[in-house]
């Protein structure tokens, strides 16, 4: 009788120990086939990631390039607007002298047409009182004498003027009435 259940225990324990040791080693497989495949992904997103940093690195390498080019361009035209700052300060202060200049010019030319006038004004007035003189008095010889004094005086003037005014004429409407055209008047009287 001892026989019997031993060997039964036996044979019912060994088919169990079987399994399990095929259920432990199963088991052991597909811990170790779930790590693999946890370690595939992982190495899958860190390839991707990867590859993402590389093609951002590219594109920042490029932009890079194009802002160098940009950073030059700004920097030449920042210095070319400066050159022409300067140029036009230049201008400016030749245009500033050249300005006084003309002012200083156009004083002189309108004190020489003001004298001018006051020159033709002297010489009608003492004209017309001449005429004055000569049509009260008649043909006195003396006043006649003085008026040819005066008129030869008021020639001399004349020429002495023009010598020392500069030689260019005035505009013509700034002329003022001629005083011999009235020296002319007194002389057919």
């Amino acid at each position: 009788g001892l026989a019997p259940d031993w060997a039964g225990t036996y044979a019912r324990s060994a088919p169990s120990f079987g399994r399990a040791a095929a259920y432990t080693g199963a088991r052991t497989y597909h811990r170790q086939n779930l790590l693999y495949e946890k370690l595939k992904l992982k190495e899958k997103e860190v390839m991707s990631f990867l590859h993402n940093l590389e093609m951002e690195n590219i594109e920042a390498r490029e932009n890079n390039q194009e802002l160098k080019k940009e950073i030059n361009f700004y920097h030449n035209l920042h210095s070319w607007l400066l050159m022409e700052k300067n140029l036009i300060k230049k201008k400016l202060m030749i245009l500033k002298q050249e300005s006084k200049k003309v002012q200083a010019d156009w004083a002189i030319i309108h004190q020489y047409l003001v004298d001018l006038n006051l020159v033709g004004k002297d010489e009608q007035e003492k004209t017309s009182n001449l005429e004055t003189q000569e049509h009260q008095i008649g043909t006195n010889n003396s006043v006649s004498e003085t008026a040819r004094e005066l008129r030869l005086a008021t020639a001399q003037e004349e020429s002495i003027l023009q010598n020392e005014l500069p030689s260019q004429e005035p505009p013509a409407e700034h002329h003022p009435q001629h005083p011999q055209s009235s020296l002319d008047k007194s002389s057919s009287i």
